[in-house]
């Protein structure tokens, strides 16, 4: 299992100035797409890969 922050996204809650949706969404969909074998414990913000 792993954790994602999509970070600041331009969205009703996250106000202006804030990053895309679809940036925000493309750290979720990596993580939750990642294969059974793929890392876990990690923590992922803005897309990066996640740190352990």
């Amino acid at each position: 299992m792993n954790a994602v922050c999509p970070g600041r996204i331009a969205t009703d809650t996250g106000g202006p100035g804030g990053a895309p949706v679809e940036t925000g969404a493309a750290g979720v969909v990596r993580a939750a797409t990642l294969p059974d074998s793929g890392p876990t414990g990690g923590f992922s913000r803005n897309g990066e890969p996640p740190a352990r």
